[in-house]
Order: C-alpha cells, then sequence, then structure tokens
C-alpha cells in the first residue's frame, strides 16, 4: 500500500493567501487560538491539516460507519 505523504507546514504569510485572509489576521487567530501552530526557530508554521480544517476540507482519512437495525 503507498503511504501518502502530508504537505510540509506553511508560514503565515502562504497560509493567510490560501485561506484569503491577511496574514495579521492569520496572526491574531494563531495567538487566540483558533489556529494550531508549532515553532520553528522564532516562526510559527500552521500543519496543511489545520489549513483544510479551516477550509472546510473533510479529513482525507476519514471513516463513515453505517449501521442498520432491523425489527423482528
Amino acid at each position: 500500500m503507498k503511504k501518502m505523504l502530508e504537505p510540509p507546514p506553511m508560514r503565515v504569510g502562504v497560509a493567510a493567501h490560501k485561506l484569503g485572509l491577511h496574514p495579521f489576521t492569520v496572526r491574531r487567530w494563531i495567538k487566540q487560538g483558533k489556529i494550531s501552530v508549532f515553532q520553528v526557530g522564532r516562526e510559527a508554521r500552521i500543519p496543511a491539516a489545520e489549513i483544510a480544517r479551516l477550509m472546510g476540507e473533510p479529513p482525507k482519512s476519514m471513516v463513515v460507519l453505517y449501521g442498520r437495525v432491523s425489527g423482528p
């Protein structure tokens, strides 16, 4: 089975462009805790999965379960 590579984390400016926001807005959302990031030195990097979450895209590894109960 092929392993899918996750896209690299993005800088604030790149993420802002992808989201259609100003970088100041993205930085404000980071400070408010609306966007989770990790630090690389003094820079914040935003994971691609976090960008997808903000854009409303479903995760690629989504599992859908279906259950049916029939009566007697």
